[in-house]
Formats: structure tokens, C-alpha cells, sequence
């Protein structure tokens, strides 16, 4: 007489769980990961190297008595400041003054007060921007390539235009 087997008889589970076909174990499983949207990564510069650049240049550091600096490089190794000043003698009258070449900078206003209209590069007769009374115009990051000319007219009479340029 024999007995009646289990179903979680060893034989039984292993013919259960046999792909035959597929020479490999059945499973079903499913499996959820979840990986968070933010993340931080944490560098030390006492445990970590990390090298900047574009993958073929590199950043280069100086080490001097146990402390790395990156060494950096300026575009821009000087500046001249100069004044000019423009007299203005009749409100009717467009005066022009000539924006060297290399100007980084333009600093405008009226010595008396009058109100300025200017203009790069074009007469103000067809466009023009206008500056308040006692109001200081300036433009960085001129970078100019090319003579530049200010067209410029006051509202006052014997006027004068204070212009500084950082050349």
C-alpha cells in the first residue's frame, strides 16, 4: 500500500516549478523599484578627486603649502579711463563724437542739466534715446570692433556732454 504524496512534496514542487521546454525554473514574480527623483551627491575635497573640463582639457590647480586653487585666466588684463567733454552750444544742432575702437564702457550726462537725446551710430532725427534731466546714461560690455559714432543734441543751450570711457 502506498502512501498518497503531498503537494509540497519535494518531487511535486520540482515538477511543478520545471519548464521543461526551456530547460530553466517557472517563476512569477513581479518586482516594483522606485528610485527617488532627487538625489545628492556629496564630494569632499578631502576624500574625492574630480577633474573639470571637457573631457581632452582640463582645469589645471596649483597646490601651494597643502591648498589647491584653480588657476584662472583673464581676458581683460587692463582698463584706461578717459573723460571727454563736448560742448553742446546750440539746442538746435546734432553734435557727433567718435566711440574708439575697444570701448567697454560709456558713461553720458549733461553738465547743466539739459535733456540729452543720443543715438549710436545714426542721426537722431530718425530714432533716438531720450535721458532725463540730471539722469547719467551708461552701457557696459560695449566691446566695440569698430568706430562707433554718438550723435547727440541738448535741450538747453551751451550745454556740455561730460562723457567718460573705460577703453
Amino acid at each position: 500500500m502506498s502512501f498518497p504524496t503531498s503537494n509540497l512534496s519535494g518531487l511535486n514542487i520540482l515538477r511543478d516549478v520545471h519548464d521543461k521546454a526551456n530547460q530553466a525554473l517557472r517563476t512569477t514574480a513581479t518586482a516594483t523599484i522606485v528610485v527617488p527623483p532627487v538625489f545628492d551627491v556629496d564630494i569632499s575635497h578631502t576624500e574625492d578627486s574630480v577633474r573639470l573640463g571637457d573631457g581632452t582639457n582640463f582645469i589645471t590647480s596649483t597646490s601651494v603649502s597643502g591648498k589647491t586653487a584653480i588657476d584662472v585666466n583673464t581676458l581683460n588684463t587692463g582698463s584706461t579711463l578717459t573723460v571727454h567733454n563736448l560742448f553742446l552750444a546750440l539746442n538746435t544742432v546734432e553734435y557727433t563724437f567718435s566711440i574708439p575702437i575697444n570701448t567697454k564702457r560709456i558713461n553720458l550726462k549733461s553738465r547743466i542739466g539739459g535733456k540729452l537725446k543720443i543715438n549710436f551710430n545714426a542721426s537722431i532725427s530718425t530714432s533716438f534715446i531720450s535721458i532725463p534731466s540730471g539722469a547719467v546714461f551708461y552701457q557696459d560690455n560695449l566691446l566695440t570692433q569698430t568706430l562707433n559714432t554718438l550723435y547727440v543734441q541738448s535741450s538747453l543751450n551751451g550745454d556740455t556732454l561730460e562723457i567718460m570711457l573705460i577703453i
